[in-house]
């Protein structure tokens, strides 16, 4: 069954690669029109938009957000697998003073912990079990701050866990029982304490453990590899998977016809199968675009049917603006996302942002001493709803454009 996250509702990021000052990115929108509902996730905090797009120049940051928000999700997740000497937040901005602060990363999000979440859903019963925020400092190889905290009906903020620099976590007995985190060691000082907890099978831990795992994305790897055995290994393990994008392969024309599995061995590649030619042709022997679609194309469904996050770090590379539109399409359509999966990607193609709102454009750019900066487009009060966006943005309306000259 799909878990409805609701999407990142708000995200902070201090002190990480060119973020240097804090940037506070609320997603969440008070209120929207009525006939605009399908591009929303309707939250306990507002609307959060189901897709959202960050633009720049070249140098400007945009991937660096992308890359602190699914750095984040692995560190929650996956950090009790790091190795001792990793440092659990490893990229603060580039000066000898900020090398001596903390990083600091902050999500609000939407989580299933409560009522229809947990076996021990009555010690919770005092809690909204959707409003949920996650922080985490760290200075170096420390973690010297973590905590986990939700709200009430009438907005009290509750405590579920907090950590301090030694590691020592003090939890609220709703969230952690005092007999069982009696038992426990610090948690290790470059390690999560939901990626610790988890160890011990925390039912309320492990939902949010679960999200976090869930989240999907490319910011680590813009650039990845596309050899045969990385394109064909997700539609090997998934022959459904396969038969979706046979489909859509098809629909968005690319020229081919059919998608098939080649296995010879330990050896495996995708063959496809175009108009005109007597024979299929290797994935080696496709365009860039049509492997980076096929590389998107497992994480996108795989949101798509559980509701969960991805971040794509520019989407449009190698890919023609139509097909972009399209996937973004995907994720507006009620019927292709009936689990409110939310898309968060960087492009350079302005054209996209004919098929967004001012909910969902965030612009970044570098100030004069190297810090990243982003905007999002509502906070420009006298930016009527009918404006076009892309053209305002190409005229220098907001800033945010390559300085060339």
């Amino acid at each position: 069954m799909a878990a409805e996250f609701g999407g990142i509702h708000r995200f902070e990021v201090e002190n990480f690669l060119s973020i240097r000052d804090r940037q506070v990115l609320d997603f969440v929108v008070p209120s929207i029109d009525p006939s605009d509902s399908y591009r929303y996730i309707h939250t306990p905090r507002g609307y959060v938009p189901k897709v959202i797009g960050f633009f720049g120049a070249n140098g400007s940051g945009k991937s660096n957000v992308l890359i602190a928000m699914q750095y984040l999700a692995h560190f929650i997740a996956h950090s009790f697998d790091f190795r001792p000497s990793q440092n659990p937040i490893p990229f603060a901005f580039a000066s000898q003073e900020c090398l001596k602060q903390q990083i600091r990363l902050s999500v609000a999000f939407s989580s299933a912990i409560g009522p229809n979440g947990r076996q021990s859903s009555e010690r919770l019963s005092s809690v909204d079990p959707t409003k949920v925020d996650y922080e985490i400092s760290a200075i170096g190889s420390n973690v010297v701050h973590e905590n986990l905290s939700a709200y009430g009906e009438s907005g009290e903020r509750e405590v579920w866990f907090e950590r301090d620099s030694k590691g020592y976590v003090f939890a609220d007995e709703k969230f952690v029982h005092p007999a069982i985190l009696s038992k426990m060691p610090p948690v290790r000082r470059n390690c999560s304490t939901v990626s610790f907890f988890s160890q011990f099978n925390i039912e309320g831990v492990s939902i949010i453990w679960n999200q976090a795992s869930m989240i999907r994305g490319n910011a680590f790897q813009t650039t990845p590899s596309l050899s045969s055995h990385v394109l064909s290994a997700p539609y090997i393990e998934d022959r459904e998977l396969l038969k979706e994008l046979q489909h859509q392969i098809d629909r968005i024309d690319l020229g081919i016809n059919d998608v098939n599995i080649f296995l010879s061995g330990t050896d495996h590649d995708l063959q496809f199968n175009h108009a005109g030619l007597d024979w299929p042709l290797f994935s080696a022997n496709e365009s860039h675009g049509t492997k980076m679609f096929v590389y998107f194309f497992p994480m996108i469904q795989y949101v798509l049917k559980n509701g969960s996050i991805l971040l794509i770090d520019e989407i449009d590379q190698s890919l023609h603006p139509d097909i972009v539109s399209e996937i973004l399409s995907w994720f507006l359509n009620p019927e292709r996302n009936p689990h409110n999966a939310q898309l968060i990607f960087s492009a350079h193609d302005t054209t996209l942002m004919r098929h967004l709102n001012r909910n969902e454009l965030f612009l970044c750019e570098k100030s004069a001493d190297g810090a990243t900066i982003v905007t999002g487009l509502r906070q420009f009060s006298d930016l009527g709803d009918d404006e076009p966006l892309e053209v305002l943005y190409r005229h220098g309306a907001f800033g945010a454009i390559p300085r060339i000259g």
